[in-house]
């Protein structure tokens, strides 16, 4: 894995296996609403037709170096928070046993799966009781 770390230190991932990554706690760093956003209608494909409020958020590993997450989501007139899977970001790179990169879909993929897991719709929430 050594060729990996030094790419590491030139592309900015931060490389792990999926089972290290999914067992690393995230803390969460920040929510807020996205002030450029007035109520907006969610989009057919996203399942719904109510108007929203949108807004994001972003966690962090305490790993050294740190793994990064942050991902939009949209309240909905009925109160759900909805995670926007299409935006979510990060810095990881997931690799296989080798230490060869697995690439970006199959990492943002975990990245969602440990969202998935995450009390993350309360710290969204938080976040529209806050002043802009």
């Amino acid at each position: 894995m050594k060729s990996n770390e030094t790419q590491g230190a030139s592309d900015f991932y931060v490389r792990s296996g999926e089972t290290h990554f999914q067992r690393l706690p995230l803390r969460h760093v920040q929510s807020e609403l996205e002030l450029t956003s007035e109520l907006q209608p969610l989009r057919e494909s996203e399942g719904a037709s109510a108007s929203v409020l949108c807004g994001c958020s972003e966690w962090v590993t305490e790993s050294d170096p740190p793994i990064t997450a942050g991902w939009d989501w949209t309240v909905t007139t009925s109160g759900d928070v909805l995670l926007n899977r299409h935006s979510v970001r990060t810095n990881l790179m997931l690799v296989d046993a080798s230490g060869q990169d697995l690439g970006h879909v199959v990492s943002i993929a975990a990245v969602v799966r440990r969202i998935e897991q995450l009390p993350w719709q309360h710290s969204a929430l938080s976040a529209l009781r806050e002043p802009p």
